[in-house]
């Protein structure tokens, strides 16, 4: 009844019946505000540059329409990743032992549960590791998540039960499981660390494991012990939005590219359930057995043994033909964990963040934002003159092997995805620019060169993104481009991980414009774009670089093709990127909106954006209205929504809202350098930050020993 009243499988609202959940809505320019429930009579279709009747935009999107040469194919085709997506590894070694001696456990089991409710998908993924040495061995597990995904729970098996893991400060957890580990395994085989803090707190205490999360999407869990001849279970949950591909969303559980013998699954079991779904198909190289499940419920299956696993377990979902600009989804104040009792060990400004967020009493409220910027019509064309392109490779220390062979695939296949109009150039920084490349036109034949000079060319030095900004510039203006009324698109394509230099900001960005406009480049034109490369991108600076330059973040990690890759980055070199959005809801009784700055997105892409509800009585115009704004090349664009004044009283109770809502606050403090704050969000809502680390410990006495408070939030989404 949810989906169906927000009309995203294509569910008409008459249907709606007794077991729908209230609270949740749809609104256009000319819906009436009383009726948030009916479909949308002034949606229109998103616009592209390619033909959106044509059956293949609507099933694959637009990357339908990127062609990219079949050795390019073939190449990445064989790509092996370090940490096998959706598999992940378990390497261990005796305690004390070097780490060059670590060895990779058999994967004796794995269950995967997808659930997908909305736009938002959750996983639960359980793996039976076995260590098959006559020795006991301490380990550490690696996961690739999504790019974008939130990681909610970690739990282990200790005595044949689960443990879950309580979110604590990265310092604390980390100093909780060294002194663990200290007085758990026998001292002469441990090293000695310099400088080495511990906590320790005396008893039988020898079962800890420590999730952390790294750059990017990876995460890395330390597990002690696992027993000789004996194994570990380890069970991890991630959230993740489902963002519109043409009129379908798809699901993806990404495997490695491509089938590594040495990788085996000895028991493998896949089930996902769609709920109110309509017409659900899976994809992929792997059957998916379908079925009915109850309700409106639509299940997969997909089991096998001794399976190797490759490609992806993936399902789509039709969006209807008419595509709703907003949707929305509420849920009410009580999604915090309960404020820790006096026996709770952290710092008072995280302790004090955390009561307050328990405290706050106002509900939730998710917006889906899909807006027609350009009423039904395509984009206006960005000239005949075409586009002038530097590909920017960071060819720095952190970029060598696969990354940097990813690197290479990626500008290749730019530069395949231009028109013979457009220029590219190629060039590879670290503490120096030098040209890969020379100005050519766009093609095959510019992306076989490419290719070629990325190949020979061994990445090393540093990363320093201001600099090398600046200096790709310049390079840019003594090979001229960007001069007689041309655009300048730079997209830089690395991991973002800046060794030396200032960070990257939006003042700095300008400055850059300015110095290009007296090289002859007009700052109107420039624009930069980034390409996440790998896993453990650091996408938070990636995206401010990204957003200042105008352009757009594209990640490329494992498991996403790179077709889709190229097709986003050639719409941003088209002009299709709607920049500086803004969200205005009349200062009514929306508040604590999250993001609180949105990213630029391609025309057509949706947006989710969260707040708070005020219950009180505010001036407030009895229709309000919900005004998003941006600009398309330098153009202004906007729509207005005319929301119900009903949604002060809210009733839905869509369980995924308050996670979303705190995931996305919790990545604004961190930018903000407010970390307490952060930290005490992240306890009460049990959603993992970059200054927070997951604990499981292994018995409820022990978490009452060392002070760790395990308060779960009031609500758990288990994907319904």
């Amino acid at each position: 009844g949810l989906l169906a009243a927000a009309g995203l499988f294509g569910c008409p609202a008459a249907t709606r019946g007794p077991e729908s959940a209230p609270g949740a809505g749809s609104a256009v320019a000319e819906a009436a505000a009383s009726q948030p429930d009916e479909p949308a009579s002034g949606s229109a279709s998103p616009a592209y540059s390619e033909d959106p009747d044509s059956a293949a935009w609507r099933r694959a999107g637009p990357a339908a329409a990127v062609r990219l040469p079949g050795w390019l194919v073939e190449q990445e085709a064989r790509v092996v990743d370090p940490v096998p997506s959706g598999v992940g590894e378990l390497r261990a070694r005796r305690p004390g032992e070097r780490t060059e001696r670590e060895r990779r456990l058999r994967l004796e089991r794995e269950r995967v549960a997808v659930r997908i409710a909305g736009p938002v998908a959750r996983t639960e993924v359980e793996q039976t590791f076995r260590n098959e040495e006559g020795q006991q061995l301490e380990g550490v597990y690696r996961f690739a998540l999504p790019s974008g995904a939130r990681l909610v729970s970690l739990a282990l098996e200790v005595d044949g039960r689960w443990e879950e893991g309580a979110v604590v400060s990265k310092d604390r957890a980390a100093k909780i499981w060294r002194g663990v580990i200290r007085n758990a395994t026998p001292k002469p085989r441990r090293r000695p660390e310099p400088r080495e803090e511990w906590i320790w707190v005396p008893g039988p205490w020898r079962d800890p494991a420590l999730l952390e999360w790294k750059r990017g999407g990876r995460v890395e869990l330390r597990i002690f012990p696992i027993p000789a001849r004996g194994s570990r279970k380890v069970r991890i949950v991630y959230e993740e939005q489902l963002q519109p591909e043409g009129r379908v969303r798809r699901y993806r559980f990404r495997l490695p590219a491509s089938a590594d013998p040495r990788l085996r699954v000895d028991d493998f079991a896949f089930e996902a359930q769609v709920a109110g779904a309509g017409q659900v198909r899976p994809f992929g190289p792997h059957r998916i057995e379908a079925a009915r499940g109850a309700g409106e419920r639509w299940v997969g299956r997909f089991a096998a043994r001794g399976f190797s696993p490759h490609g992806v377990l993936g399902v789509e979902m039709p969006e209807p033909e008419t595509v709703r600009e907003v949707r929305w989804w509420t849920h009410p104040a009580e999604g915090a964990a309960v404020a820790p009792g006096p026996g709770a060990r952290e710092a008072e400004a995280v302790l004090a963040a955390q009561r307050a967020a328990a405290a706050d009493r106002r509900p939730f409220v998710l917006f889906a934002l899909r807006p027609d910027w350009f009423g039904g019509q395509r984009p206006e064309a960005s000239g005949e003159v075409g586009a002038d392109v530097v590909l920017w490779l960071d060819s720095s220390q952190s970029m060598v092997g696969e990354a940097w062979r990813r690197a290479g695939w990626a500008a290749a296949g730019i530069a395949a995805s231009l028109s013979p109009k457009d220029r590219v150039l190629a060039v590879a920084c670290d503490f120096d620019c030098r040209g890969l490349t020379a100005p050519q036109p766009g093609g095959e034949a510019a992306a076989r060169a490419v290719q070629q000079a990325a190949e020979g060319y061994a990445p090393a030095g540093w990363t320093d993104l201001e600099g090398g900004l600046e200096r790709v510039l310049q390079t840019a203006r003594q090979r001229g481009l960007g001069g007689e009324g041309r655009r300048l698109h730079v997209v830089y394509v690395g991991d973002g991980v800046a060794s030396v230099g200032p960070r990257v900001d939006r003042w700095r960005l300008a400055r850059l414009r300015d110095a290009g406009e007296k090289g002859g480049i007009d700052p109107r034109k420039l624009r930069v774009s980034a390409v996440a490369v790998g896993a453990e991108a650091d996408l938070a600076t990636l995206s401010t670089l990204a957003r200042g330059g105008g352009g757009l973040l594209v990640p490329y990690g494992p498991g996403r093709p790179l077709r889709e890759v190229v097709a986003r980055v050639k719409r941003a070199i088209a002009g299709q990127v709607v920049r500086n959005v803004t969200l205005e809801a009349g200062g009514c009784y929306l508040g604590d909106w999250a993001p609180a700055r949105l990213p630029n997105v391609l025309a057509g892409e949706e947006l989710l954006v969260a707040a708070r509800v005020s219950t009180a009585m505010v001036d407030c115009a009895s229709r309000p209205e919900l005004l998003v704004s941006g600009t398309v090349d330098g153009k202004p664009v906007e729509r207005r929504y005319e929301l119900p004044g009903s949604m002060r009283e809210v009733s839905g109770k869509a369980a995924f809202v308050p996670r979303i809502w705190a995931a996305m606050r919790i990545a604004d403090l961190e930018r903000q350098g407010r970390d307490a704050e952060a930290i005490g969000l992240s306890r009460a809502f049990g959603v993992l930050g970059r200054k927070t680390s997951l604990l499981v410990l292994e018995s409820p006495a022990m978490f009452r020993a060392f002070g760790v408070d395990r308060s779960r939030p009031q609500v758990q989404w288990e994907g319904e």
